[in-house]
């Protein structure tokens, strides 16, 4: 069979777009010289979010700090005497998400089990690159400078990819760059008009009588 892929597709036009990173970090009690890693998840209990890597590499970069979207009060023992993490509640306020993704200088996906996955999309489309590691769909969003992957449920790489991509030894798309190429190619109206062109390619060669 012929087959056609079709990236999903978020609002790169008027909810995921870079904000102004120094005003962000002003608002949220952050400085511009900080280095920060977010992270964003429902349900970091699940082993499959991989929370453990993330905490591991706040453990081991002590210099950098580390927000996590999403947490829940009752995972406080996961985090317990790492003092480089600041913790958020899950929040449905988009722009407020967009700040977050907006001031951070890379997002950290440690998930053992992930499709195309929504929040590398939105990260990237507010000029955040991703660390992740090589499950599901991941390697195929951070392709191109965009971001690293690296071997599942290897926690010394993924701390070390995020340590390399905030020193500079890598060099990953961000910004203005990184979010024009989320806008041009994972934008809702992309999808919609990609979707349409399969429609109306195939409309003409559909067996009426079987419908």
């Amino acid at each position: 069979y012929h087959c056609i892929t079709i990236r999903n597709g978020i609002d790169a036009d008027k909810t995921f777009y870079p904000r102004e990173k120094d005003e962000c970090r002003k608002k949220y009690g952050f400085d511009k010289a900080d280095k920060i890693v977010l992270g964003i998840a429902v349900g970091y209990s699940d082993p499959r979010k991989g929370a453990k890597y993330i905490i591991q590499a706040a453990r081991e970069l002590k210099d950098i700090k580390f927000i996590l979207v999403g947490w829940e009060t009752q995972n406080d023992a996961m985090i317990e005497g790492v003092d480089n993490i600041r913790t958020v509640p899950a929040t449905a306020n988009l722009d407020e998400l967009a700040e977050y993704y907006s001031m951070a200088d890379v997002f950290a996906l440690p998930s053992l089990a992930e499709n195309y996955a929504t929040v590398a999309l939105e990260s990237m489309a507010c000029g955040t690159p991703v660390i992740g590691f090589d499950a599901g769909g991941i390697p195929e969003q951070v392709t191109e400078d965009k971001g690293i992957a690296v071997k599942t449920a290897d926690g010394d790489a993924f701390t070390e990819a995020i340590r390399k991509a905030l020193s500079g030894e890598v060099t990953l798309k961000q910004g203005k760059e990184l979010a024009d190429v989320i806008a041009a190619n994972n934008s809702v109206s992309k999808m919609v008009q990609e979707y349409l062109q399969v429609y109306n390619s195939n409309v003409g060669s559909i067996d009426e009588g079987a419908i």
